[in-house]
């Protein structure tokens, strides 16, 4: 698990306690919420359906997502969970292998850079 799943995926970026405890309590309980989350993302995994026609690339299911939706479950505004699972197995993105190339970023020139000139 990755520090930009805990911070974004959990709800760290922005934290709302102001006390030293209060602080600690949130993100004891956020992290907590990571690991439910991620314990029924494992038995969605688990329990995905096989498709029909076998897809071009090799499928995960989709994090955020899945957290989305498992933190509604956790908090009661979605009560089936038949409806969640169907739904965490609907969302997948697909595995890139290529993916992860050098990125060319253009460099802006400097505001001032027409007086040097």
């Amino acid at each position: 698990m990755g520090f930009q799943e805990l911070k974004y995926a959990t709800g760290l970026q922005a934290v709302r306690a102001q006390k030293m405890d209060a602080l600690n309590q949130e993100v004891w309980v956020r992290l907590t919420l990571c690991n439910l989350c991620s314990a029924g993302l494992a038995f969605c995994e688990a329990h995905r359906p096989v498709p029909e026609k076998s897809p071009k690339r090799e499928t995960v299911l989709n994090r955020k997502y899945a957290f989305e939706l498992l933190r509604k479950l956790f908090n009661y505004e979605i009560l089936e969970e038949e409806y969640v699972i169907r739904e965490i197995c609907k969302h997948t993105s697909q595995i890139k292998p290529d993916r992860y190339y050098k990125r060319y970023i253009q460099c802006k020139p400097d505001s001032n850079q027409h007086r040097i000139l």
